[in-house]
């Protein structure tokens, strides 16, 4: 078996950096999510303006990590699909019932 590497300042460093980084981008797709089931009587393109500004402001300290972007800007997407189907799905059943 190889060597074991050995556990440095800098490996604890860079394990404490992980940790940063990991609850910034949970706390920035909480935002995200938060933006877009916060609905209310609302536009469409008024909830997608909340969802891309928390996108906007929360994902920018993470440019550099384009797997974390690409994931978030799945999430956004998701989110604004999900809504726009919640959406469409109420205003029918409101048609129906009037």
């Amino acid at each position: 078996m190889g060597e074991l590497p050995m556990i440095t300042d800098e490996v604890v460093h860079n394990v404490r950096d992980q940790a940063v980084v990991r609850a910034s981008l949970d706390g920035a797709l909480e935002d995200l999510l938060r933006a877009a089931v916060e609905v209310g009587p609302e536009p469409y393109e008024v909830s997608c303006a909340r969802i891309d500004a928390a996108f906007d402001r929360r994902m920018v300290p993470h440019q550099q990590l384009g797997w974390a972007t690409d994931a978030a800007a799945m999430l956004k997407r998701t989110l604004k699909q999900g809504l726009r189907q919640y959406r469409s799905k109420n205003e029918g059943s409101k048609t129906q019932g009037s």
